[in-house]
């Protein structure tokens, strides 16, 4: 399951699509060719018949890619952060700020198919959408809680052009680590996450104006 731009809106995940990625937690620089031959053998076979220019183009485009120790069809930028249990996503490119929480499959894809995989699989993104890799779930609701929130939002959206909207959100705006026996920290991530939950089950149709008013007036004490 793969998210771009524009699957994701605020506080919600719209859409999916597929990405293939022979890659594992455990091998995370690319599933070895004979570990994936006799696992996936379909898979290894469609991969080898464009081994030449999937090869080319590591070669030429690939980040640190060794031909002679890693497989030709290994992809950028797959790291533990890939496999994290909570990511915060938000859009490269928009008018306006846009953030949402994601974990797997079939915890954050509308309408996902249960007997698609045999297993739950992580959400992975392509490259228009910016990521944090989160391993604690409130955690997760806490940042992108103060991302969404209005004033964070006008703030954000007075510095950055609509074209590019970097990981540099995460500097200026200098959120606070996550601590749950804060209750500030712990008011954000709860409003953040039932906001979460109401476009989730209304498929974004939720009124959550209120929600964001009381979210912004803690993101305020917050700051204060």
């Amino acid at each position: 399951p793969m998210l771009g731009g524009r699957n994701i809106a605020r506080w919600i995940v719209k859409s999916n699509e597929f990405m293939l990625v022979p890659h594992t937690a455990e091998y995370k620089y690319g599933i070895p060719e004979k570990i994936l031959a006799k696992e996936a053998p379909e898979t290894f076979q469609w991969l080898s018949y464009y081994h030449d220019e999937l090869l080319d183009t590591r070669i030429q485009n690939g980040k640190f890619f060794y031909k002679n120790m890693q497989p030709f069809y290994r992809l950028d930028n797959v790291g533990t952060y890939t496999y994290s249990p909570y990511k915060v996503l938000w859009k490269e490119q928009t008018g306006c700020m846009s953030a949402v929480v994601v974990s797997t499959y079939f915890e954050s894809i509308p309408d996902a198919d249960r007997e698609l995989f045999a297993e739950d699989k992580p959400v992975v993104v392509d490259s228009k959408v910016l990521m944090l890799d989160v391993y604690e779930e409130m955690e997760a609701y806490f940042v992108c809680g103060i991302i969404n929130s209005p004033s964070v939002i006008e703030v954000v959206d007075g510095y950055a052009i609509s074209t590019n909207r970097g990981i540099d959100v995460l500097k200026y705006i200098a959120i606070p680590q996550y601590d749950s026996g804060n209750s500030i920290h712990a008011n954000i991530a709860g409003i953040s996450k039932n906001i979460h939950v109401k476009m989730r089950n209304t498929a974004g149709k939720a009124d959550i104006s209120s929600l964001e008013e009381e979210l912004d007036k803690k993101v305020h004490k917050l700051f204060s």
